[in-house]
């Protein structure tokens, strides 16, 4: 159901993008330079394993209530396309979910970079600029991750995503992304993230016990399993240096 709406979210931008365009400034180019996406949006986590909610001390919420839910996600990235086709990119993606439930908010963060692909401006780069201000972009990318409420998981991620834009202007444009990110999370699991302390994980990322500082641990077990969506729309503003 969740992937539903996520596709439905899609049809809706591609159309209202589309539609943008059959009134659109036809001198708008794809991006070049400096760029800076500041976008709002949904995110959520999938997966059991990822338990962040305390049933009693230092024991965790097992089944329904036990992890992230869906929650407002905002997303930074600014990098340089070179010749309107591919760019170096710097990423922030902030989760804040359970605002207002009984078990409190938690959060999420992801930061680090990767590069950023303009299909589209193959057209320009050939001398055949593309005649309506759309842009569509591909996003690979890799970091550092953590996640957390009353226990945190902290590990590395690789993430994809997809971005229609309509540009009003060479400097300004709105666009729509869908992320999709698959964390890698460590196998030791932060009861007091302040003070570094936790316990281990066994092969099916349940705690095991007792609790220990961080730098003493000795782990052989698995992080959690858990994958990230998130659909967004963004505002993109354009330097060109040159």
């Amino acid at each position: 159901m969740r992937l539903l709406t996520v596709f439905r979210l899609l049809l809706v931008a591609g159309a209202f993008a589309l539609g943008l365009a059959s009134i659109a400034p036809t001198e708008a180019e794809a991006a070049s330079g400096i760029y800076i996406h500041t976008g709002l949006g949904f995110g959520t986590f999938s997966g059991d394993a990822l338990r962040i909610h305390e049933a009693a001390p230092d024991v965790p919420v097992i089944g329904e209530g036990c992890c992230p839910g869906g929650g407002f996600a905002f997303d930074l990235r600014a990098g340089f396309a070179f010749f309107h086709l591919v760019a170096p990119e710097f990423i922030f993606t902030g989760d804040i979910f359970g605002m207002g439930s009984a078990r409190g908010t938690g959060g999420a963060g992801f930061v680090g970079g990767g590069i950023r692909l303009f299909p589209l401006g193959i057209f320009e780069l050939a001398g055949m600029p593309f005649d309506i201000p759309i842009d569509l972009s591909f996003g690979f990318d890799l970091g550092y991750t953590i996640v957390g409420k009353d226990f945190a998981y902290t590990g590395s991620f690789i993430s994809f995503d997809g971005a229609l834009e309509y540009r009003f202007s060479d400097l300004f444009g709105l666009g729509a992304r869908l992320m999709y990110a698959v964390p890698s999370y460590g196998d030791f699991v932060y009861t007091d993230f302040n003070n570094n302390l936790g316990t281990c994980l066994d092969s099916s990322a349940n705690f095991t016990g007792p609790i220990i500082a961080e730098a003493s641990a000795s782990c052989s077990g698995s992080g959690p399993s858990a994958a990230y969506v998130s659909p967004s729309v963004y505002a993109s503003f354009v330097i060109d240096l040159f």
